[in-house]
């Protein structure tokens, strides 16, 4: 027989300054069912459900090589366009071309981790990991209220902090857990 410590409720603590979106979302898998995710919000415990990995980046990656597979047809057509070498490349010269950016990869890549914001397509709050990396949670419980989804969460938490770098998860104190199952 081999023994194992058993799981309580301080294994689900998130710890955003050191967690990966895909450490985040493995723990979700392992734990979730018999202990939520812990986390505070604004000196509030708060429980995550239903999260998921943000898989919208590998989409608009594979749309961008897309797009850069018909360009390439069309650079072939015509001459007129400029084409940087593989070797100046390779030699660090920078390209002259402005890359732009959606608003959605701005956010994605700025902000610190815990970072909350709605996405109001999916209906989910995205939450920014340490990786640069979101995950999503589309069911949240705030301490002493009942389980809520995320517009309702976006609707009576996110929307009424106005310094946007306050709206962010950070990481809940040992001593504020109390051993619950839910």
């Amino acid at each position: 027989a081999t023994y194992a410590k058993k799981i309580d409720a301080s294994y689900s603590l998130i710890d955003w300054n050191n967690m990966s979106s895909v450490q985040v979302y493995n723990l979700h898998r392992a734990l979730g069912h018999v202990y939520p995710l812990l986390t505070q919000w604004n000196g509030v415990k708060v429980k995550l459900h239903n999260i998921t990995l943000d898989t919208s980046h590998q989409c608009r990656r594979e749309q961008s090589m897309n797009n850069a597979d018909q360009l390439n047809s069309d650079v072939g057509k015509q001459s007129t366009q400029h084409l940087s070498s593989a070797l100046s490349f390779l030699s660090g010269a920078q390209s002259t071309t402005p890359t732009k950016r959606t608003a959605v990869e701005t956010e994605r890549t700025s902000g610190e981790p815990g970072l909350v914001t709605f996405d109001k397509e999916n209906k989910v709050i995205r939450i920014k990991c340490i990786d640069g990396k979101s995950v999503l949670c589309s069911q949240i419980t705030v301490s002493g209220k009942k389980k809520m989804s995320a517009v309702d969460f976006s609707n009576g938490f996110i929307c009424k902090v106005k310094n946007e770098k306050e709206r962010r998860f950070v990481n809940l104190d040992k001593q504020f857990m109390s051993v619950e199952k839910s």
